[in-house]
């Protein structure tokens, strides 16, 4: 059997368990691959500011692909290496579609500004705890490139937000969510 060239793992739910901890034996996995040579790469929905806890976790610093696939980041270096990015008009049109079906919604962007990464409206209220956010209005919000537009209505689950959304947004975006108990009642970082 020949050696993997690379592995690529989600972090959630699949190298961290519930506590959002390495365990000793996958730790000691990933430190055996590193050191024989093979490519290790995070896979997740997290934003590139979520992953240098779990790298220290790790004792690796490697490449990280966040926000669903919108953003390549260089842990050992801190700087995004590519990010493809949702821009201000069709940011505007989604919200817009959004707020048409769920008048009581509120919205947050991720960005790669590391100085300013997660903004959000007043009345948006997270799935988990996040205390870096910075408060905007909302055409400051969406008047800036984001990797990803959050959308919250505290009456609903994600997958009734995401059902609500998907004949309106169509292909405009790709409608995501971490985990069917999204709702932001769930004490759980996505």
């Amino acid at each position: 059997m020949q050696a993997p060239r690379l592995v690529a793992t989600d972090v959630d739910g699949t190298l961290l368990d519930p506590e959002e901890r390495v365990s000793a034996r996958t730790g000691a996995v990933v430190e055996r691959l590193v050191a024989a040579g093979v490519g290790f790469v995070l896979v997740t929905g997290r934003p590139p500011r979520w992953i240098p806890p779990v790298t220290a976790q790790l004792g690796v610093a490697t490449l990280a692909v966040c926000a669903n696939g919108s953003v390549l980041y260089d842990v050992a270096a801190d700087r995004v290496l590519w990010a493809g990015t949702i821009g201000p008009d069709t940011l505007a049109g989604i919200a817009a579609a959004a707020t048409a079906v769920l008048p009581r919604c509120r919205f947050a962007v991720e960005r790669v500004d590391l100085g300013a990464p997660f903004v959000a409206e007043a009345g948006y209220r997270h799935a988990w705890v996040d205390g870096d956010g910075v408060a905007a209005e909302r055409s400051v919000l969406l008047g800036e490139p984001a990797v990803k537009l959050l959308i919250r209505d505290p009456a609903l689950s994600s997958a009734e937000m995401v059902t609500a959304l998907a004949p309106v947004i169509g292909s405009a975006a790709d409608l995501t969510f971490s985990h069917p108990a999204g709702s932001w009642r769930s004490p759980r970082r996505g």
